[in-house]
Order: C-alpha cells, then sequence, then structure tokens
C-alpha cells in the first residue's frame, strides 16, 4: 500500500483533481489546480518509486520527440506515447484512488 503524506490531503471530504498531461519545461504530468505549484511532483501524492519513475520516463519520451510547432517526429513516437501514457494513467488511478481522480487532459 502506498504511504500518502498527510500534505497531500488536507481536507478529507475534498476530491482532489490531478490533471494527467505534458507541457514544456515540466519533469511532471501532474498538474493540480488551486495549490501554491499547480505543477505536482510524484512526492505531493505519497506515488510508488515504480510509477514515479515511469512518470518521468513519459515526460522525457514526450519532450524528445514532439515539438510544439510541427508535433510528433514519428507515429511510432505518438503511439508510444499514447499507449504508455494510458497504463500510467490507470495506475495512477489506483494509486490515488482514496483521495484523488484523475483527468486525462492530454
Amino acid at each position: 500500500m502506498t504511504r500518502h503524506d498527510d500534505n497531500a490531503r488536507p481536507d478529507h471530504r475534498y476530491r482532489r483533481k490531478i490533471r494527467f498531461f505534458a507541457d514544456w519545461g515540466a519533469d511532471s504530468p501532474l498538474w493540480e489546480n488551486g495549490t501554491d505549484t499547480y505543477l505536482m511532483a510524484p512526492r505531493d501524492y505519497g506515488l510508488s518509486e515504480s510509477l514515479t519513475q515511469r512518470l518521468y520516463a513519459w515526460c522525457d519520451h514526450w519532450r524528445s520527440h514532439h515539438h510544439w510547432e510541427t508535433g510528433w517526429d514519428d507515429p511510432a513516437s505518438e503511439e508510444k506515447s499514447r499507449r504508455d501514457g494510458d497504463a500510467l494513467i490507470e495506475d495512477l488511478r489506483r494509486e490515488v484512488a482514496a483521495f484523488a481522480e484523475v483527468i486525462d487532459d492530454r
């Protein structure tokens, strides 16, 4: 079971909404409106080390293969990002199910 930092759940009546998407300059694909930072780190939610590493790797892949003006460098890179992103969202939803929902904003 994943340990969650007490700061990750300030109000147990409120379900947090974690947005999932990549963006330039961001190492993490986790975003949350209404926080001091908006861009969140996996540690902010007490995520497992395995999921944390996969989230960072997904962002690295996106930055390496997606251009802000022209899009994906090839269809295989886009497909890998979609497939891996789908799996990440599923695992993220499982790890934060007790206190948050995950919104796919890709």
